[in-house]
């Protein structure tokens, strides 16, 4: 649902079950979703360090800041590049 009302490129991060679903997992991989293994602590924490990566490079304006800025991490999140 949010796909379609961002007006930029966004990417989501989805449960691993979906990569089993053929036609459903390509859209998803279209929409740059990072898909987290929820049973295997260290390939999730790879996959949530990966979305950090993604947004860093999206927009480096949000990681600048010494306080959190949740806003422009946000911003970034619904324009994230890419991969």
């Amino acid at each position: 649902m949010t796909y379609v009302r961002v007006p930029r490129t966004t990417g989501y991060i989805s449960k691993v079950e979906f990569l089993k679903i053929p036609l459903l997992s390509n859209w998803m991989k279209n929409l740059h979703c990072l898909f987290l293994d929820r049973s295997d602590l260290k390939a999730g924490m790879k996959t949530i360090l990966a979305a950090i990566e993604e947004i860093k490079t999206a927009c480096p304006s949000a990681f600048s800041r010494k306080e959190p800025a949740i806003a422009p991490m946000l911003l970034c999140l619904s324009s994230t590049p890419a991969a």
